[in-house]
């Protein structure tokens, strides 16, 4: 695959970036990003069905929805907290980008970068253990993929 703009990216000490369409995001080693995202892109493909996903950058919160049937991605960003202390969200983008190829492009920058995302979790005792399981999902992830392609979605 001709590396497109990366999905995830290590930026620093435990913080990467997240880009999906025209929308970028962060996160910090709190959340084991690769295995969430992983994990969120192959349920939704595999069942059709809505995954979201919930980030904590330590300034807000943010919400990501992985639709499959359809293709949709929507972000939503926490706006304010209200009195009674719950979060509210705005949608801030639609990024009309396909999961599939969201998801290859996560695939590709995971495995570019496997010994970064395994030391990513920290307190990891058994790395390849975990480089295993982060490479499982890639593999399950891709294969569900491919299952899908050639599906209406890609005209988003």
């Amino acid at each position: 695959m001709k590396q497109k703009t990366s999905v995830l990216e290590m930026t620093g000490a435990g913080w990467c970036d997240i880009q999906i369409g025209n929308w970028c995001g962060f996160c910090s080693w709190v959340d084991d990003v690769p295995v969430i995202l992983l994990e969120a892109l192959r349920d939704a493909a595999e069942d059709y069905c809505i995954i979201p996903v919930e980030f904590d950058n330590e300034d807000c919160h943010y919400i990501i929805l992985f639709r499959y049937s359809g293709g949709e991605i929507l972000i939503l960003e926490q706006t304010r907290a209200d009195s009674h202390g719950r979060l509210e969200y705005n949608i801030v983008t639609h990024t009309g980008v396909c999961v599939l190829d969201i998801a290859e492009q996560l695939i590709f920058d995971i495995r570019h970068d496997i010994d970064r995302w395994v030391a990513w979790e920290p307190g990891v005792k058994d790395k390849e253990s975990r480089k295993g399981y982060i490479l499982s999902l890639c593999d399950s992830a891709e294969e569900v993929m491919k299952d899908r392609e050639g599906e209406s979605l890609r005209e988003v």
